[in-house]
């Protein structure tokens, strides 16, 4: 995979003159609106206390159009003159992606998402009514020669909320049901279907029946993460060293929790937290796709783990 450097050299082509453009007339704009606004709220303001000493229907007047101001400048600001970053980013993530995943098969579509029944194999939010997302995206493992397989790992966005309902008292002394909403599970979702079976099953942050808790050699990895299994030596064999690390190392880039779970043939990834977003920055520079080079590399790095790993089952050769 590219190097940070070189990632951000490529991609700064994909920033056109239009987009610098809109980008810098919506900061002069929002500059503009901040300056011209702020003061006519601190004069309406000071006529406003001065009026309520003379006459009570002006000072009402002038206060209604300090609020009127305070309104118009937060859409201003907030608003129409924010930079729409989700809308560039779809438009230019397919080049952005090309230059990352140079060699790999992959297909991506922001305005897709896996299915329900997909994310609830996983096990990982229980009971859920509401179901979203967004940013479907597959990645085919290389086999051992390094050309595509047909195993991939499928993987989007997802939002997941359970209704609850709880009994409330007014401020009449009368009870009723309120409903509300709870989410079980907001963050990327994904998971693999290997050609076999795993010799085991395996959990790291996540519950699986008839698995107990294992502490391997690895102090640093027991501290992050609680791993439970059926098959201890078997465990050991798919948790190398080199995969704990890059399992570490996925954590702390995300700085939100990992959860894996493997049985059968299936292994089953979370992370809670969105993935592929623009990093958004005062300047519009290549920086801003720094977080999708992070987000990228280290499935990267997983992907290559699995590929090169004996004992994640693989497709026999003919």
């Amino acid at each position: 995979m590219i190097s940070r450097e070189e990632y951000r050299e490529k991609t700064q082509k994909l920033l056109t003159g239009e987009d610098f453009e809109a980008f810098n007339d919506l900061k002069k704009k929002k500059k503009l609106t901040l300056c011209v606004v702020l003061p006519i709220q601190a004069v309406l303001l000071a006529i406003a206390i001065s009026m309520c000493f003379v006459n009570t229907i002006a000072a009402g007047v002038v206060f209604g159009l300090l609020t009127l101001s305070f309104i118009i400048g937060a859409v201003g600001v907030f608003g129409f003159l924010t930079f729409d970053f989700k809308a560039f980013r779809n438009r230019v993530i397919q080049g952005v992606f090309d230059i990352l995943l140079e060699g790999y098969k992959y297909n991506f579509d922001p305005t897709k998402v896996l299915s329900s029944k997909e994310f609830a194999c996983g096990g990982f939010a229980g009971r859920f009514d509401s179901y979203s997302g967004e940013d479907l995206f597959e990645i085919y493992i290389p086999d051992e020669d390094g050309n595509p397989s047909d195993v991939k790992l499928r993987m989007s966005d997802v939002c997941a909320e359970r209704r609850e309902t709880r009994t409330v008292r007014d401020s009449n002394g009368n009870y009723y049901t309120e409903e509300y909403w709870v989410t079980v599970f907001a963050g990327m979702f994904g998971y693999i279907v290997f050609p076999e079976n795993f010799k085991c099953a395996l959990s790291i942050n996540s519950e699986i029946a008839g698995t107990k808790k294992i502490q391997l050699e690895d102090i640093k990895f027991n501290k992050q993460f609680n791993v439970k299994t059926n098959d201890h030596v078997e465990a050991l064999c798919i948790l190398t060293p080199t995969l704990m690390r890059k399992i570490m190392d996925f954590q702390e880039k995300m700085s939100s929790m990992l959860q894996f779970s493997l049985y059968n043939n299936w292994l089953f990834i979370a992370i809670h937290r969105d993935f592929f977003e623009l990093k958004k920055t005062k300047e519009f520079t290549s920086e801003m796709f720094d977080r999708i080079y992070d987000d990228a590399s280290s499935i990267v790095s997983i992907v290559e783990e699995i590929r090169t790993n004996k004992s994640f089952p693989k497709k026999q050769k003919d």
